[in-house]
């Protein structure tokens, strides 16, 4: 989103937080704001499993204390349930404690956290709940949804970008730090607000690759590339790493102090063959940079020409515009598909790719398209979760268009395959045409649903879809699927 002076100052000082207010009880509980700052990161567990990390901050002040020895002690009881569609995966409670000597933390300290999920592969919601314990009318709420994704022993992954506030030794460090901020060997505390503070500022980050030994065994390149709000390189740091061992623990803490208040991503970017844009990974995050002697400056308007020749499409080559124009098919209308199947040129494909996403965007000058990110976000779920044998195009099954098409569902159901019937699952729709739903059958046993029946307007109906296309041993609805799909 292009950010206007006001926007920019609007962002300058914003946070994430949980609020909610506390209601005065007597004269010992004071009405405020629970303001606690949540994030988290996905790290590969091995042997098929996933670590998701949970990183909470919150200051002292949000705390109600009460008289304990010839101290006073606040507490805050957090509870996490981790689920999917069909189950809880997950749910883990535990209490943070702090002592002051003074009943109202006047102190002004942050007290942070990291907790520490196993997952299976899979998307998830994490429903966190906070409570002070020393007034339970002091209830806060919120969400945080999981990928998490498998990490493949045969090429090389990265895990998610860990904001930290502090990075040190744990064997050199003279602090006794709480362990839950300790791994590989390290203290590092989280940063969940995302916000880095101060007239000097560093980006101060974690993240850990993987099979770069296997794989690469000459080394790799890592590139730290800040982009600003509407997406401008503003630094680029390429750095050389050995490939010591398959599961790597990469730090590195960037100054800040050149770049104006503002919002900003850090994209950290693996390459691991010359010339292969291909065999590169990456993975993003946003923050946010807070420095007082450097205020928010005003970022220019481009026009649609210099839009375009700043945006990725005019650097598309011919088979990456077409296979961008076979993913927007999807989505177009029959005006546009009938249009660009009318195009010749290279440079006209990449305007048309350009317009096509730019009129779809909130933000029309801006060279950031968010509708563009979310749908390769939703591509890239796809080839995770809908691929099946060699095919690693998941966009292109029947669950990856109606994915790209109408989005993740209301509500997602699978039932297992037995000795009489196939895998299936059920998507609900609750916003579209008052609500439908769509029916995909595994017919094969390789993960490649087809779509069978849906109560959607203009798609495949099947009320009869149950009986002829799951059970395995029904031999004339065998044939019938057979003659239906033929046709």
């Amino acid at each position: 989103m292009l950010l206007k002076q006001k926007e920019a100052l609007f962002l300058f000082f914003m946070k994430k937080y949980i609020v909610i207010i506390i209601l005065i009880l007597s004269g010992t509980v004071y009405s405020k704001n629970l303001q606690i700052e949540v994030d988290g990161a996905v790290f590969n567990g091995f042997n098929n499993s996933t670590i998701w990390e949970l990183y909470y901050s919150f200051p002292d002040s949000i705390l109600t204390y009460v008289p304990k020895d010839s101290n006073y002690i606040g507490e805050l009881h957090f509870n996490v349930i981790i689920k999917n569609n069909l189950k809880t995966i997950d749910s883990t409670s535990w209490i943070v404690e702090d002592f002051s000597k003074y009943p109202f933390g006047k102190e002004k300290h942050f007290l942070f956290g990291t907790k520490r999920f196993f997952l299976p592969n899979g998307q998830f919601t994490a429903l966190i709940e906070v409570k002070d314990l020393n007034n339970t009318k002091s209830v806060a709420k919120t969400k945080f949804n999981i990928l998490a994704r498998e990490f493949p022993n045969k090429k090389v992954n990265m895990s998610d970008i860990q904001l930290s506030n502090h990075i040190e030794s744990l064997d050199t460090s003279k602090v006794n730090w709480n362990k839950s901020i300790t791994k590989n060997g390290l203290v590092v505390l989280p940063n969940p607000s995302l916000e880095i503070v101060g007239i000097e500022p560093f980006l101060n980050l974690y993240y850990e690759i993987y099979n770069t030994k296997t794989v690469s065994p000459e080394g790799f390149q890592v590139n730290y590339i800040i982009y600003n709000s509407v997406k401008d390189e503003v630094l680029n740091l390429p750095m050389k790493y050995e490939s010591i061992n398959d599961a790597l623990v990469k730090t590195i803490s960037i100054p800040l102090n050149v770049f104006p208040s503002g919002v900003y991503f850090i994209k950290v970017q693996a390459k691991y063959t010359e010339n292969r844009i291909k065999d590169s990974i990456f993975t993003l995050k946003k923050f946010f940079i807070i420095n007082p002697d450097l205020p928010p400056q005003q970022i220019a308007n481009y026009g649609e020409g210099e839009l375009f020749a700043r945006s990725e499409f005019s650097t598309f080559s011919k088979e990456q515009i077409n296979d961008e124009l076979l993913k927007i098919k999807y989505i177009a209308s029959s005006y546009e598909r009938e249009l660009f199947d009318k195009l010749e040129t290279k440079e006209a494909k990449q305007r048309f790719l350009f317009s096509f996403w730019r009129k779809r965007a909130k933000d029309t000058t801006s060279t950031y398209n968010d509708v563009y990110e979310e749908f390769k976000d939703k591509i890239k779920f796809c080839n995770t979760y809908f691929s099946y044998g060699k095919n690693r195009e998941g966009w292109k099954t029947d669950r990856g268009r109606i994915l790209l098409k109408y989005g993740h569902p209301t509500q997602r159901d699978y039932v297992a395959p037995n000795a009489d019937s196939r895998a299936y699952e059920t998507w609900f729709y609750q916003e579209i045409q008052g609500g439908v739903y769509f029916y995909f059958v595994d017919m094969a046993g390789f993960n490649n649903f087809s779509l069978v029946h849906s109560t959607a307007i203009g798609e495949n109906y099947n009320d009869n879809w149950y009986d002829e296309y799951v059970p395995t041993l029904n031999m004339d609805a065998n044939q019938k699927r057979i003659d239906r799909l033929k046709n």
